[in-house]
């Protein structure tokens, strides 16, 4: 590579140690995924063979395995530590040589002998990659042919390595002549001459070398630096497609996917830990003289915020895992291990979810319950195999919980413990006056025994987790039809006035969204609600958002408030609303009569039976299934509203990832002043759906004022009708808020969808809208 901002330069080798991070992996080097435990390592051997050094006879045989005399030299302010250049020549496809300790070598030596466990060995028969010219970066690797998830694609054979702590105990001029005789030694010394630099007007070429293409490496207990020189050719992504498996017992590596990669698209791999947020991995780059120009770091503010802010949550969950563990606190270690579990997985970092699951083994065996520990080693495991870290083999398990009940657990497992502990990510960390159960967190979160504080899920922020943490919505999205005029517009059955609804995905085209709402017949504004609503279907190919457009009427006056749920049991969808069937008045005049709770069932959300009467004299529907996995009932369980006065209205229920019950509600609070806001949005809660209940007065879900993309906000006249659209990978994450609102001195209404966090826009992007 030519332009050193596109890969990591290294500090000056030769001009004394720099500072270095807690959690960094050295100077200047690349960061490596943790080597797989020492439990696992069938093929290691254990030979030991004596140091040498240059006082060694003068005989190749004397030598051995290294095919050059060891030339050595003394630390300048400790002459009592000796470093030589070891060379083998003959080692992989270029020879190796290492600069480092005589033990250290002695102790290594055996790894000349061994290939990667599984065989080195890359089925190439079709060419998998090429190196190409890739302005402005200067080299990288694409793919010339579709790679598989987890398919090792790539080997290669370390040729320099440097201990780390060489350049600090030599004179500069000294250690340049041990790295270029180390250089020369090679087979063929301009595959790494050949390598890219980070400066043109650096003091030395092979310093420079070594410094922008190496990763950190461990070599007998001790930090080194590693030069893969086809390695090297791969360029840094924050969020790469490819992975560097690193051997325990060899100096070889293997390259293995991610994901699948496609023809033509870029091979990247993560120089830095992968967990970090931008500041920080910009940061550690750029001291390196490098700049970060992949799809992460150069995603909107909303998006880099959004990553930030879950990368960065995940700390405080990481410090209670260690502090619980230290104050031998199982509960709280094993709550905050579940949640990062989550987070890891939400976060998409793969590397971080097998480490956790064996983090929540240990945890597990510990206290005693073997079964769930074994359950949980075994999926760490799965993982690790399913991404093509390691090899199966049917003797894992039983090695990895043998290494549970060491009293001197490896190093290595250690290391794979810390190493997540700094690593993963989309619960929120909110300060907090103090907590001290979950309910204080309403029930959308975590109450951190150790911190006092609340975590909030996905999609939920304030010291109790009790706001919807919501985003700009954008302009004439939902379905807003209030600038319609002229009859030919109602005549295709659209009006200008509608009143909140229901999102729902199609069941068989995941790119189109209906949205089933009350629209007011001939025109009429909100205050003709009664008897003008009718329910309505409307159809959106932009996203869940919309904007949506009239598709068809359902049922036609008076039927209002519909809430559509899909039940497991019935294979069905149903839609609850009141009303009941009347002639449409020709003139917009409210009218006054009892409501009935109706139920109708839909497979395809587009032809429906006719409505059954449930309740009387009731109003507002909340269905929700009480179906799970465990106990598949046809029961519904269905809040109703009786007709009188009341503190809230219009209540929207759901039972979130964790079994507690939820309602969001239309506060009525600013009734008694006159007033139908701004304190529009409550939250009730419950672990229960029998109660007891708590209801929220002290904070908002929402209020009457929204911000929009376009810089702008509008404060409503009313807010209502609460409604929330769900993720679809089972965290029940809210992703959109739904209501129904009306502008001040406007007699049409509209139904306005603003997304929740980051997740909506990581929903349009996962659908392919963004």
């Amino acid at each position: 590579m030519k332009h050193s901002r596109y890969r990591p330069a290294a500090v000056s080798l030769l001009l004394g140690a720099l500072p270095v991070p807690a959690e960094d992996t050295g100077i200047g080097t690349k960061h490596c995924l943790t080597d797989p435990p020492h439990a696992l390592r069938h093929d290691a051997q254990f030979r030991c063979p004596p140091p040498i050094d240059e006082s060694i006879g003068s005989q190749p045989v004397d030598w051995s395995p290294w095919t050059h005399q060891p030339d050595c030299v003394n630390a300048e302010k400790d002459p009592s530590l000796k470093y030589c250049v070891y060379s083998n020549s003959r080692h992989g496809d270029q020879g190796i040589s290492i600069i480092t300790k005589p033990k250290t070598a002695a102790d290594s030596a055996t790894m000349l002998d061994e290939e990667f466990p599984g065989g080195h060995g890359i089925n190439n028969t079709t060419p998998s990659y090429a190196v190409v010219d890739m302005p402005p970066k200067g080299k990288g690797v694409v793919a010339t042919r579709k790679i598989a998830r987890a398919e090792a694609f790539m080997s290669d054979w370390a040729t320099v390595v440097l201990d780390l702590s060489f350049p600090k105990a030599m004179q500069q001029q000294v250690g340049h002549q041990y790295l270029h005789l180390a250089a020369e030694q090679l087979s063929d010394p301009d595959k790494v001459l050949g390598l890219g630099r980070s400066s043109a007007k650096a003091v030395d070429i092979v310093e420079d070398i070594l410094g922008t293409n190496s990763f950190s490496y461990t070599l007998g207990g001790d930090s080194h630096m590693a030069l893969y020189p086809e390695v090297a050719r791969i360029n840094h992504a924050c969020k790469p497609n490819a992975f560097v498996r690193f051997s325990a017992t060899s100096f070889d590596v293997k390259v293995v996917a991610f994901r699948d990669i496609e023809v033509g698209e870029e091979i990247t791999i993560s120089y830095i830990p992968m967990n970090h947020p931008r500041e920080r991995r910009q940061r550690d780059l750029r001291r390196w003289g490098f700049e970060c120009k992949c799809s992460l770091c150069t995603a909107s503010k909303t998006d880099v915020a959004a990553s930030d802010y879950r990368r960065e949550k995940i700390a405080a969950l990481q410090e209670d895992v260690l502090k619980a563990i230290g104050e031998l606190d199982g509960t709280t270690a094993v709550r905050a291990a579940y949640e990062i579990l989550e987070l890891v997985k939400l976060e998409d970092i793969p590397t971080m979810v097998a480490s956790q699951y064996e983090v929540l083994a240990r945890l597990f065996w510990k206290a005693g319950d073997t079964d769930t520990a074994t359950k949980y080693a075994q999926q760490s495991l799965d993982t690790l195999m399913d991404m093509g870290y390691i090899d199966y083999r049917a003797d894992d398990l039983p090695l990895l919980l043998k290494d549970f009940n060491s009293k001197n657990m490896s190093c290595n497992w250690r290391k794979l413990d810390i190493f997540l502990l700094f690593a993963s990510l989309a619960f929120m960390i909110t300060p907090s006056r103090g907590c001290s159960t979950d309910e204080d967190c309403s029930l959308n979160g975590i109450c951190s025994q150790t911190k006092q504080a609340c975590i909030c899920d996905a999609g939920w922020r304030a010291e109790d987790c009790s706001e919807l943490d919501l985003y700009p919505a954008t302009r004439w999205s939902g379905y807003n039809h209030t600038n319609a005029t002229g009859p030919d517009f109602y005549k295709e059955g659209a009006g200008n006035s509608s009143w909140g609804g229901h999102i729902i995905q199609d069941p068989s085209d995941k790119k189109l969204f209906h949205l089933i709402t009350s629209q007011m017949a001939h025109g009429c504004g909100l205050a003709g609600w009664r008897p003008f609503s009718t329910i309505i279907r409307a159809e959106s190919r932009t996203g869940p958002a919309g904007p949506y457009t009239f598709a068809q009427t359902l049922f036609s006056t008076f039927h209002h408030n519909p809430t559509t749920i899909y039940s497991p049991a019935d294979g069905k969808y149903l839609l609850y609303c009141i009303g009941r069937d009347i002639v449409t008045p020709d003139t917009c005049q409210s009218q006054k009569f009892n409501n009935t709770i109706s139920v109708s069932s839909s497979a395809d959300l587009r032809s429906w039976e006719p409505l059954e009467a449930q309740l009387e004299n009731v109003t507002n529907p909340a269905p929700w299934p009480l179906w799970s996995t465990q106990n598949q009932t046809r029961a519904m369980l269905l809040a109703v509203e009786k007709n009188n006065i009341y503190t809230a209205e219009d209540p929207f229920l759901w039972r979130d990832k964790r079994g507690h019950w939820h309602f969001l509600v239309h506060y009525l609070v600013d009734i008694d002043l006159g007033l139908k806001g701004p304190r529009v949005g409550a939250h009730a809660y419950a672990r229960h759906w029998r109660g007891p209940w708590t209801f929220n007065n002290r904070t908002l879900a929402y209020n009457t004022t929204v911000e929009f993309t376009d810089g702008t906000s509008t404060v409503y006249y009313r807010r209502e009708r609460p409604k929330l659209y769900f993720s679809d990978d089972g965290s029940m994450t809210p992703v959109y808020l739904v209501n129904g609102v009306q502008e001040f001195n406007r007699s049409g209404s509209y139904t306005l969808i603003q997304p929740i966090g980051t997740s909506a826009g990581e929903y349009e992007r996962k659908l392919g809208f963004v």
